[in-house]
């Protein structure tokens, strides 16, 4: 038993996900692999329409909240079309984490009325030109959204990441910039696997300095929380960077 899944854009910051087959322990593995890869491209929202989705057992729904609680930032999960017998499977502890919307038109304007539509996102050359530009970019995004105070830590995190993703993946980086509450998320995504370590060494102190390793230890001093999500054949690393002043708005953390 198999579950298929078609992904597509709704709107800017919304991915559609159509669900067809039987949720299975082993298709719900292949779900939630489906789901992160989603998530980690940190959408304002994944809109996931269930209506062709086959359940005969309840804990299998469970494959929806893991998936948000796997993932940081929190990315706003919402099942649409879920017949009435699936709707009365769904526990409390469920619809905790994952809403529920009779259409994907409803989850739209759910999200889209309660989430920030301040989102940039730029494909980045593989070269050493790549975190001059994403500097620009990320000084351009806080110039547009009034964020002076942190423009600095904004800036030199995005600089930071896509100067890791240059050196140590080789790869064209992708970056991410967007608010939501109290927070500005700074996504990179590369083509490697091998995910960023923090040493047990303090690059910042140490005489000597280390030849690396400064990088994300510059990060971790200048983000309120910093880490990474491998996919396939790539990754992303993203950092959270408080705002000021401070912005609220559902599904932030």
């Amino acid at each position: 038993m198999t579950v298929t899944a078609a992904i597509a854009p709704v709107d800017d910051g919304v991915i559609r996900v159509t669900l067809n087959g039987t949720l299975s322990p082993a298709s719900a593995i292949e779900l939630r692999r489906v789901l992160l890869k989603c998530l980690a491209e940190q959408p304002v929202a994944v809109i996931v329409d269930v209506a062709a989705l086959n359940v005969h057992d309840p804990v299998q729904l469970t494959v929806f909240p893991a998936a948000v609680a796997a993932h940081s930032p929190r990315v706003a999960l919402v099942l649409v079309n879920a017949a009435p017998v699936l709707r009365a499977m769904m526990d409390n502890w469920i619809l905790r984490s994952v809403a529920v919307c009779d259409t994907a038109e409803q989850a739209v304007s759910l999200v889209v009325d309660h989430a920030a539509d301040k989102i940039r996102c730029v494909d980045l050359p593989a070269g050493s030109t790549a975190a001059a530009q994403a500097r620009a970019v990320a000084a351009r995004f806080c110039e547009e959204n009034a964020l002076w105070e942190a423009m600095d830590s904004v800036v030199l995190v995005t600089s930071e990441l896509v100067s890791n993703a240059v050196r140590h993946a080789h790869s064209a980086p992708r970056i991410r910039l967007a608010i939501r509450g109290p927070y500005l998320y700074v996504s990179v995504q590369d083509h490697s696997t091998r995910l960023p370590v923090l040493s047990d060494v303090d690059h910042l102190n140490v005489s000597p300095l280390p030849p690396t390793g400064r990088g994300l230890h510059m990060v971790d001093v200048h983000s309120s929380a910093w880490g990474s999500m491998p996919l396939h054949h790539d990754k992303t690393v993203w950092a959270a960077i408080r705002v000021v002043p401070a912005m609220s708005a559902p599904f932030s953390e």
